[in-house]
């Protein structure tokens, strides 16, 4: 039974990150939607475009190198 309980630890943990990273997605293109002041019907571009952003920017905790760099090993 403590297995168990330290499993469902776990995920609870993993949807605390997920949603902490949905929610700072959302916030970008959010604010990328706003700024750009574009009709309704644009809604998707920011979205789709937000985790683009993020992969191809240098992170300081990752010694300022690109996740795509880290992921794949050579420069986008």
């Amino acid at each position: 039974m403590e297995v168990a309980s330290n499993i469902s630890t776990f995920k609870s943990r993993q949807n605390m990150h997920a949603q902490r990273k949905n929610r700072t997605l959302w916030n970008v293109a959010r604010s990328m939607f706003s700024l750009a002041s574009l009709p309704p019907s644009f809604r998707e571009e920011p979205v789709a475009t937000a985790p683009y952003q993020q992969n191809r920017s240098s992170h300081h905790v990752l010694g300022n190198i690109m996740r795509y760099e880290l992921g794949f090993g050579i420069k986008p």
